[in-house]
């Protein structure tokens, strides 16, 4: 599954309306064209039950129309109404995206006393796998210097490893490992290490 395929941020308003679909399997719609998504609204208002306003409401219908139009949900007339339930490609998302969730740094007993910089330059045809990247080494605590590098005490190899595969970045991302870096003090603090190096 190619991240460009699905532009939406990581726990975006879309992918989590994708994942109710998923959790919700499957529902049978009246046909009626004009309330149509309002029917598939309310057939999922236990998993998204907090978007009742019309704002929200049209909010939906836009999220749920993409999905559609992506082919991540897939809608087949039948006598007695549409049946609307998640595709493959749908079901394929949303593993994409809980193998990120699950994915996160296990913190040593000690520092090294190494810093691991994450270096990259993702280039604009990328730029949905840019935000869920910076999204995930959020997620994992990095403290950025720069808008394009990013720094974490701990090693993160292979989880580094993992997304640039994930996201298909692999040449435009970096590590690199230093014993010491300019003005420490903030990253130090930052992972509560500061006491250590005094």
């Amino acid at each position: 599954m190619k991240l460009g395929e699905l532009r939406v941020k990581k726990e975006s308003f879309t992918l989590k309306v994708l994942k109710a679909v998923a959790i919700g399997g499957m529902a049978l719609i009246a046909t009626s064209n004009k309330r149509f998504w309002l029917d598939f609204y309310l057939n999922f208002n236990k998993e998204l039950n907090r978007y009742k306003t019309q704002k929200e409401r049209s909010k939906l219908y836009h999220a749920l129309r993409y999905l559609r139009g992506r082919k991540f949900v897939d809608v087949a007339e039948r006598p007695d109404g549409l049946l609307v339930k998640i595709s493959t490609k749908g079901y394929e998302v949303v593993k994409f995206f809980e193998s990120i969730e699950k994915m996160n740094l296990i913190k040593p007993t000690k520092w090294d006393g190494k810093f691991r910089l994450v270096i990259f330059d993702i280039p604009a045809k990328k730029q949905g796998a840019r935000i869920v990247f910076i999204q995930k080494l959020k997620e994992m605590n990095f403290y950025m210097l720069q808008k394009s590098i990013w720094v974490h005490p701990y090693d993160c190899t292979n989880e580094i490893a993992v997304l640039k595969k994930l996201f298909e970045i692999e040449p435009y991302v970096k590590i690199v490992v230093a014993d010491a870096i300019e003005e420490p003090y903030k990253i130090l603090k930052n992972f509560n290490l500061f006491k250590r190096m005094l």
